[in-house]
């Protein structure tokens, strides 16, 4: 719990010594959003461009000081003398790669904001290629949980559907930054950051339908 409190601090204080850096060059009203065409469909102030990525990571922080609090299955580990670090496992590591995603978002935003970045949909598309790399690498490992990881009926009701699911996802989403990562430099932006974000549905979906079939497999049995 220390680390992934030491991953939240250096995330936000790195979105706000990034925005402090470059607050002074930053147009009064800046381009938030953007569709998959790379048109801007949505300016805010400076202040919003600024600040939506240090409140998102200000919300997730919350929920990863209240989860352990109010889910059972962290608050009440199979084991009485579990270290706190124990009862995260491999939680913790997913949550700071996902405050490492609103970071490195942000980076591309105030990028974009300067006028040092013309194509952000490629950057975009990379940066979920990456992530997709990393939380495969370690989500098969995801302790059961009532929060966080893919939760259905079926993965709920068995630690051992849980567990299959979570590594069949592991797989699907190396396999999917991969290929996305290829795509982000082979195909047009637009074209790169949909087929970015078509493959990590498709690397949690699959495997949230899938563990119905396990569940009924280990029924079976």
């Amino acid at each position: 719990m220390k680390r992934l409190r030491l991953a939240a601090l250096v995330a936000l204080a790195a979105d706000l010594a990034a925005t402090a850096l470059v607050w002074a060059r930053l147009p009064a009203r800046a381009a938030v959003h953007w569709d998959l065409h790379g048109h801007v469909d949505r300016y805010g102030s400076r202040w919003e461009l600024a600040l939506t990525a240090p409140v998102a990571q200000l919300v997730l922080w919350a929920v990863v000081e209240i989860l352990p609090r109010i889910d059972p299955r962290f608050a009440g580990p199979r084991d009485p003398d579990a270290t706190e670090a124990e009862r995260w496992g491999t939680t913790a590591t997913v949550f700071a790669l996902a405050f490492a995603l609103v970071a490195g978002t942000q980076a591309l935003v105030l990028l974009q904001a300067l006028g040092l970045l013309h194509e952000p949909r490629r950057g975009h598309a990379i940066l979920l290629a990456v992530f997709l790399l990393l939380v495969g690498n370690v989500i098969g490992r995801v302790r059961p949980g009532w929060f966080a990881g893919i939760r259905t009926p079926w993965t709920l009701s068995s630690d051992a559907v849980w567990r299959r699911t979570h590594r069949l996802a592991g797989r699907l989403m190396v396999a999917a930054g991969l290929l996305a990562l290829v795509l982000a430099v082979a195909l047009p932006a637009g074209a790169a950051l949909a087929a970015a974000m078509a493959l990590l549905l498709a690397s949690v979906l699959i495997p949230a339908a899938l563990s119905f079939l396990f569940w009924r497999a280990e029924r079976t049995a």
